[in-house]
C-alpha cells in the first residue's frame, strides 16, 4: 500500500508538473496569441491608416486633377478663342496676301507684255540690222571682187606691157646689131668705093668710049635708099610688134624699126 501510495503521490506530482507545464504552456500560448493578436490589431491600425492616407491622397490627387482639368479646359478654351481670332487674322491676312499677289501677277503679267513687245521689236531691229550686215558684205564682197578683177587685169596688163617690152627691147637689140653690121659692111663699101674713086672715074670715060666703039661697058650695082631703108625697117618693127597683140606694141616696133632703118 505504501509502495502504491508512492507511486500514486509520483503520478500525481507527475501530473501536476504536466498540468503545470500545460499550464505555462497554455499561458505562454496565450501570451503569444496575444501578443499576435495585439501585433495585427497594430497592423491593421496601421493598414487602415495607409489606407487612410492613399484615400486621403487619391481624393487630393482627385481634386487636382479637377482643378488641373478645369485649368485645362479654360486654357483649350481661351486657346480655341486664341486660334479662331489668330485664324481670323490669318484669313484676312491671306486674303490681303492673295489680292497683293493677284496685283503682282497683273504687274508682272503687263511687264511681261511689254518685255515680250520689246523683245519683238529688239528681234526685229536685230533681224533688220543682220539684214543690213549682209547686204553691206554682199556690196563688199562684190566691190573687192570686182576691185581684185580690176587689179589682176592691170597686173595682166602690166604683164602683157613687159612682155611686149621685152620682146620690143630683144627685138630692138636684134635690129641694133643687125644695124650694126649693115653699118660695118656700108663703111666696107664706102671704103672700097673711096678707094675705087679715082678708078671709076676713069671707067665712066672709059665706057663712053666703048659705047660709041660698041664695046661692052660696066654697070655699077644699085644701092637701096634711105626712104626704102626706113620703110621696110618700120614693117619689120610693126609686124614684130603685133606679135604681142597690143596696138601700143604695134606703134613702137614701127617708130623703132623705122629708126633702125634710118640709121641703117
Amino acid at each position: 500500500i505504501s509502495l502504491d501510495n508512492a507511486k500514486s503521490n509520483n503520478t500525481n506530482q507527475h501530473n501536476s508538473s504536466i498540468i503545470s507545464h500545460e499550464n505555462a504552456k497554455a499561458q505562454s500560448t496565450h501570451q503569444y496569441n496575444s501578443n499576435i493578436i495585439s501585433y495585427e490589431n497594430a497592423q491593421a491600425q496601421s493598414n487602415h491608416q495607409y489606407y487612410s492616407n492613399l484615400i486621403n491622397d487619391a481624393n487630393a490627387q482627385a481634386q487636382s486633377n479637377h482643378q488641373y482639368n478645369s485649368n485645362m479646359i479654360n486654357y483649350e478654351k481661351i486657346k480655341m478663342d486664341g486660334n479662331s481670332v489668330y485664324n481670323s487674322n490669318v484669313i484676312g491676312y491671306e486674303k490681303i496676301q492673295a489680292d497683293e499677289n493677284t496685283a503682282h501677277n497683273a504687274n508682272v503679267i503687263s511687264y511681261e507684255q511689254i518685255k515680250a513687245g520689246e523683245n519683238t521689236a529688239h528681234n526685229f531691229n536685230i533681224i533688220r540690222r543682220d539684214s543690213l550686215i549682209v547686204s553691206h558684205d554682199t556690196a563688199n564682197r562684190a566691190f573687192n571682187q570686182s576691185v581684185a578683177d580690176s587689179l589682176m587685169a592691170k597686173d595682166i596688163a602690166h604683164l602683157g606691157l613687159y612682155q611686149s617690152l621685152a620682146h620690143l627691147t630683144t627685138e630692138s637689140n636684134r635690129i641694133k646689131i643687125v644695124a650694126k653690121g649693115e653699118e660695118n659692111e656700108r663703111n666696107i663699101k664706102f671704103d672700097a668705093k673711096d678707094v675705087l674713086w679715082d678708078l671709076e672715074m676713069y671707067q665712066y670715060g672709059s665706057n663712053v668710049l666703048a659705047s660709041i666703039s660698041g664695046a661692052a661697058s660696066y654697070t655699077p650695082e644699085n644701092e637701096v635708099s634711105t626712104a626704102q631703108s626706113v620703110l621696110g625697117g618700120a614693117m619689120t618693127g610693126a609686124s614684130i610688134g603685133a606679135m604681142s597683140g597690143n596696138p601700143v606694141g604695134i606703134a613702137a616696133g614701127a617708130v623703132i624699126g623705122g629708126l633702125a632703118g634710118l640709121l641703117g
